[in-house]
């Protein structure tokens, strides 16, 4: 399944979604740039942009934004 189509199965699911894209990285990262992470409302998560601090607050951001 590709990006799109799972975007398009977890709005129907939850009514609403966010996609995060890590644009740049800097220095030793656990994700490349491109890497993408879709959060559904209620925090349903597929993928992730590098887990720990960073991971949250684009949670966050991204609930805020649903």
């Amino acid at each position: 399944m590709n990006v799109w189509q799972a975007a398009a199965d977890l709005v129907r699911r939850s009514g609403s979604g966010a996609l995060a894209t890590v644009a740049r990285v800097r220095g030793s990262t656990p994700v490349p740039a491109g890497t993408k992470m879709l959060v559904g409302a209620g925090g349903r998560l597929i993928g992730s942009v590098g887990g720990g601090c960073v991971e949250a607050e684009v949670i966050g951001a991204a609930l805020e934004a649903q």
